[in-house]
C-alpha cells in the first residue's frame, strides 16, 4: 500500500512566546474610569476575556444583558 502522504512537506511549528497581563495590571485596567458609554463597554468586554479565556470571535456573538 502506497501513502500519499510522503510526498508531502512538513509543516514547521514556531514556538511563540505568549505574553500575558499581570494581575496589578489588570487591576490597573478595572480601576480605570471611561468617558464614554463605548468605553465602558470596551472594557467591561476585555476584562470579560481576559478572565474567561474567550476570543474575540466568541465575544462578539454575546448578548449583554
Amino acid at each position: 500500500m502506497h501513502d500519499p502522504a510522503v510526498s508531502v512537506p512538513r509543516i514547521e511549528v514556531v514556538e511563540t512566546e505568549l505574553i500575558f497581563l499581570s494581575a496589578a495590571e489588570l487591576q490597573q485596567l478595572a480601576d480605570v474610569k471611561p468617558v464614554d458609554y463605548v468605553g465602558t463597554e470596551v472594557r467591561q468586554a476585555f476584562l470579560f476575556a481576559c478572565q474567561t479565556g474567550l476570543r474575540l470571535s466568541d465575544l462578539e456573538t454575546l448578548m449583554w444583558g
